[in-house]
């Protein structure tokens, strides 16, 4: 397992991103609602968001537990974590990312994610590698924001993907509420509304409806 010491954990504790060269994040407000697609490749220092590359100053890798760890910042970024939202506390060796009401946890050695007030175990840890980076387990991370993760073993990639949820009762863009006002109902080319339900009459015979009360039917037409 690869580990680090206090003196290579350069991470400044307010931003919470590693020490050395800064590279343009990825602007994912530009892409607006809807899916966000994240793409690691193990041993580059390039990976992409909906297509556009991004770059990193550390590779990502897989450790000795098969995991593949990815540097904090761009790991955190690359799923919409804002930079302000990336915590790092020295002396308990703690990252904290938030985002849309979830608070994780990790700390640096110890198996365990913690997703609000829940501690989760997992197979690997975070780690510190030279010259100083924080990396942590990619598909923890991710799914701990409810994203779906990917692994191509051939290619040596790891898909981060999140589709947007769409609000209840919304088709793409428009609201839509599905009252009995417009819902409409269409077999073949037939289209009916539904309608309100109305007690059936009661059906009685020709002679039944001729009889008057404690009178005989009329025999007029009936033979």
């Amino acid at each position: 397992m690869i580990t680090g010491n206090a003196e290579d954990d350069n991470v400044d504790f307010h931003s919470g991103l590693d020490s050395g060269p800064v590279f343009p994040g990825p602007a994912l407000a530009a892409f607006g609602p809807g899916t966000i697609t994240s793409v690691f490749t193990i041993g580059s220092t390039t990976y992409t968001v909906n297509g556009q590359s991004q770059g990193m100053d550390v590779a990502p890798y897989i450790d000795s537990n098969g995991r593949t760890m990815v540097p904090v910042r761009y790991l955190a970024e690359s799923i919409g974590v804002p930079e302000s939202n990336i915590g790092w506390n020295p002396l308990l060796r703690m990252v904290t990312l938030s985002m849309n009401g979830t608070t994780v946890r990790m700390v640096i050695g110890v198996p365990v994610i913690t997703v609000g007030l829940d501690p989760q175990t997992m197979d690997t840890s975070p780690q510190i590698i030279p010259p100083g980076r924080t990396m942590l387990p990619a598909r923890f991370v991710a799914q701990a924001f409810g994203y779906t993760v990917t692994w191509n073993a051939s290619a040596q990639t790891v898909t981060i993907t999140n589709v947007a949820p769409q609000p209840v009762g919304q088709i793409g863009s428009a609201p839509f509420a599905p009252t009995l006002k417009n819902l409409t109902v269409t077999v073949g080319s037939t289209t009916d509304r539904p309608r309100r339900w109305t007690r059936p009459r009661r059906s009685f015979p020709a002679d039944a409806r001729n009889c008057r009360r404690g009178s005989s039917p009329r025999r007029s037409g009936i033979r």
